[in-house]
């Protein structure tokens, strides 16, 4: 898709991606208007996505109990982290209901975007070709090639693997 330019490793110089970035980022500010309600978005976007990536974890922490995790705190720690989540965004979707449905709004306008260019599989060949001219494109101005991966820093596979062989308790592993 599209979205494989940011998948990309700079290989000239870091300044002119950047320079790309901030201007689209500057104008999306004047299409805003005012500062302080793009971050009023964005900020509303960002502690959504916090509560969901919490709740995974439960989930994973539920479902694949003796999965490898690099890091194990206590369970009362994100259940704590959600439970003033869900008040902190309540009391932010009471005061300002506005500031987050365009925030929501916001964010949903990724969903096309992800329903055509990943969801879909047997696109035209028109839409195939305005992809690789949008990326091709992408990689000349902003001087992006595709990241090597070295074999060596390659973790072992077995490790994130779910070795389980029936389910444990919702606390086990912690």
């Amino acid at each position: 898709t599209f979205l494989r330019l940011y998948s990309f490793v700079e290989y000239l110089n870091v300044f002119d991606c950047l320079c790309v970035l901030q201007c689209t980022a500057t104008l999306f500010i004047l299409c805003i208007g005012e500062t302080h309600n793009l971050i009023n978005y964005v900020s509303f976007i960002n502690y959504l996505s916090y509560g969901v990536t919490i709740t995974g974890l439960l989930y994973y922490r539920k479902r694949k109990p003796n999965i490898y995790r690099p890091i194990k705190v206590n369970l009362l720690v994100p259940v704590s982290y959600l439970l003033f989540w869900a008040l902190l965004l309540g009391f932010s979707l009471y005061s300002e209901p506005v500031v987050c449905g365009v925030g929501l709004v916001i964010m949903l306008t990724g969903v096309p975007v992800y329903f055509l260019g990943v969801y879909w599989k047997e696109k035209p060949k028109c839409i195939y070709d305005f992809i690789a001219c949008a990326t091709s494109v992408g990689q000349k101005l902003c001087y992006v090639v595709f990241p090597q991966i070295d074999p060596a820093e390659i973790d072992d596979p077995s490790e994130w693997t779910d070795h389980s062989s029936s389910r444990s308790s919702f606390f086990a592993n912690s």
